[in-house]
């Protein structure tokens, strides 16, 4: 296996011990079958994630975004996943917006 490839999979892998201890392991998938399955929406699109988590309040999305961007992660947010063009797609980190989300709102600054 190429050193490229073992870093990109040392990377998930750190991913993956750091955000279990933020967020509830039920909530964080490294399965493939949830890989699948969360990966996929009403496009006819198909990349699987590494890793996909459920994420309840802002405060969780901000630790995910932090801790993305300090290992150089990619993420993609998913809501209902009715999309056709593909938008929830990722072969990196999915981030699920969980039922629990209603009346936020994204203001400036």
């Amino acid at each position: 296996m190429s050193e490229t490839v073992e870093k990109v999979r040392d990377k998930f892998d750190e991913f993956y011990e750091n955000i279990i201890a933020i967020l509830p392991k039920e909530r964080v998938f490294k399965d493939y079958l949830h890989r699948l399955a969360y990966g996929t929406d009403a496009s006819f699109y198909r990349l699987i994630p590494k890793v996909a988590v459920v994420v309840e309040n802002g405060d969780e999305v901000k630790e995910v975004l932090s801790l993305c961007d300090r290992l150089g992660i990619a993420l993609t947010f998913r809501a209902a996943g009715s999309s056709v063009s593909g938008q929830s797609m990722s072969d990196s980190v999915l981030v699920m917006i969980s039922r629990d989300w209603r009346e936020y709102e994204i203001k400036e600054d």
